[in-house]
């Protein structure tokens, strides 16, 4: 319990690696800095639009090297989580647009990154910008400010075929390579 209270951030990376060897504490060095990230004001500037305070992490590693098993890990720690594999960007706006705040956690990037209109809702959400806008006939432009972190996993074919440059800079990246010794 000392060493809980002493160093607590210590204690966190020691703890996954013992779970999720040579993964734990090189990912939860940022993970265990996501979660509270959430709940930070943002950074005012005086100059310019302020700092979004929320980190977002993408880690891309070979398969087998516990990327789902670290995604539900998050899932269970992160407040008010929302895990998902597949999801349309319609469905992904009515449950996004009923939050203030949500940690999302997507295991496989593959899916969710091939489809254009739901990339860009993500970068809106995750992004400076921190919102979620709809263009509907009836309402017409619908938006909704929102605090958002994220956990992104996937595999080093996922970061060269399905990722595009505006999700990459508004993460924190992890890349993971297989040790050849």
């Amino acid at each position: 319990m000392k060493d809980i209270r002493k160093e607590p951030y210590k204690y966190i990376r020691n703890y996954y690696e013992s779970v999720y060897l040579d993964m734990g504490k090189r990912v939860f060095s940022i993970l265990a800095l996501v979660i509270p990230s959430l709940i930070l004001p943002d950074i005012t500037h005086k100059k310019s639009r302020n700092i979004k305070s929320g980190i977002n992490f993408l880690l891309i590693a070979p398969p087998g090297t516990a990327k789902s098993s670290l995604a539900e890990t998050f899932e269970k720690l992160a407040y008010n989580s929302f895990p998902f594999e597949s999801i349309t960007d319609s469905k992904f706006y009515s449950i996004i647009s009923k939050r203030d705040f949500v940690s999302l956690v997507i295991g496989d990037i593959f899916r969710v990154f091939s489809d254009k209109t739901l990339t860009k809702s993500m970068e809106n959400v995750l992004g400076d910008e921190q919102k979620i806008s709809r263009l509907t006939q009836r309402t017409d432009d619908t938006e909704k400010k929102i605090k958002a972190i994220a956990f992104l996993a996937g595999t080093p074919n996922s970061l060269t075929s399905i990722i595009q440059e505006g999700i990459l800079f508004r993460t924190s990246i992890c890349l993971v390579f297989h040790d050849e010794s």
